[in-house]
């Protein structure tokens, strides 16, 4: 839940469970990015860190999204934290307005930590209902499907005093490494792309999925701010007609995923399979405590009628993109039903994050009830 609403539109703060619950300002700055530093993601061979260095509050309004973060401090230590980021999205063809709940952390050792939470979502149900410009029209949130003990507790979160989490989707984020030999490539961008035909194509493709970011002028100058422009695209074209379209967004300057640490064999092994990735021409694995050197795939656009060798083709010039600025893996979220999945695993090193996508219900802050039945579903990873 980061901080472009105004304090004062919000209802101040509570104290409970011990704990002072508060927007947080300019002032819980460095603690923030202590908290998300301290806990990163555990389970799955290789767990991960989601870090907002150097700064956290640059990772504001990014699409054009109203953020806010709220905080919790016992002993004046910040003991939790949780972020929405309310931009539009279209579900049915139709905007709408999303609040998106991400960064829930609460401080490792927290005394009493289902009180703070359970208070926590309190005061951030009552901000919302008090808002000027009211509620979203509905929320939601993923959840990493190894994270057993987060989903455990959030699906039945009704049972112990936390909002409803309904399952929507399964959502597969894929990661493949972008090999050395891209560099080689040629011929990445078609002379003659338009903003107004790049945009008239992304936003025709967005109506046909659901979560995803609609796109107009406002767009791209929000976009920019946060280091996405036009330059960054790449397009596929059949007939002269645009086909399939992706933009490459490197985010390390405002927000960075650190591996935080290896299980299994891969603790033992990164070794061995970094020594193949290099003979095969694709980035190892870095160490524990380094950053990934990837670009999300904002968005991934294609046309009904594309064809495989499309798909591909776009996927060659992205990789030209990422490899020419530094960029070792891209990185895509698709519905693990989606039939791109399969192509986007198909690269050699490839690896695949489960995702389940979660409708929440906050209690007294309304917000209609999200159905997605019949709709393919696919929100942005740059956005998640």
């Amino acid at each position: 839940m980061a901080g472009a609403a105004v304090a004062g539109e919000l209802s101040g703060r509570a104290k409970v469970a011990g704990a002072e619950f508060a927007v947080a300002t300019r002032a819980d700055e460095a603690e923030l990015r202590a908290l998300l530093r301290a806990t990163p993601t555990r389970g799955g061979p290789v767990s991960l860190g989601f870090q907002r260095e150097p700064d956290y509050f640059a990772g504001e309004g990014v699409a054009g999204a109203t953020d806010t973060t709220i905080v919790a401090r016992r002993e004046e230590r910040v003991v939790c934290m949780g972020r929405c980021s309310r931009r539009a999205v279209y579900v049915g063809g139709e905007r709408r307005e999303a609040g998106y709940l991400s960064e829930l952390r609460l401080a490792p050792g927290t005394r009493g930590g289902l009180a703070v939470l359970r208070a926590g979502y309190a005061f951030f149900a009552r901000d919302e209902a008090t808002r000027a410009d009211g509620v979203a029209d509905f929320y939601f949130t993923s959840v990493a499907a190894d994270n057993a003990r987060a989903r455990a507790v959030l699906e039945g979160g009704r049972k112990i005093g936390l909002p409803e989490y309904a399952a929507l989707a399964e959502l597969a984020t894929v990661a493949w490494p972008v090999r050395r030999a891209a560099r080689q490539s040629a011929g990445v961008m078609e002379a003659g792309v338009t903003t107004d035909e790049l945009m008239a194509f992304l936003d025709t493709e967005a109506r046909r999925y659901a979560l995803t970011m609609p796109w107009g002028a406002e767009t791209w100058a929000a976009l920019r701010q946060h280091g996405l422009g036009e330059e960054d695209f790449c397009v596929v074209r059949r007939a002269g007609r645009i086909v399939a379209a992706g933009g490459v967004w490197d985010q390390a300057a405002w927000r960075q995923t650190v591996v935080a640490g290896y299980a299994g064999a891969l603790r033992c092994g990164r070794g061995l399979v970094n020594a193949a990735a290099w003979l095969a021409g694709r980035p190892g694995l870095p160490e524990a405590g380094e950053r990934l050197r990837q670009a999300c795939v904002h968005p991934l656009a294609v046309a009904a009628d594309a064809t495989e060798s499309e798909v591909e083709e776009l996927r060659v010039k992205m990789e030209w993109v990422a490899a020419e600025r530094g960029v070792e893996w891209l990185v895509a979220s698709v519905a693990a039903e989606d039939g791109l999945r399969a192509i986007l695993k198909r690269r050699v090193g490839a690896r695949e994050y489960a995702t389940r996508l979660y409708a929440v219900r906050l209690p007294g802050a309304g917000g209609a009830t999200l159905d997605l039945r019949g709709q393919a579903v696919r929100p942005e990873a740059g956005l998640l």
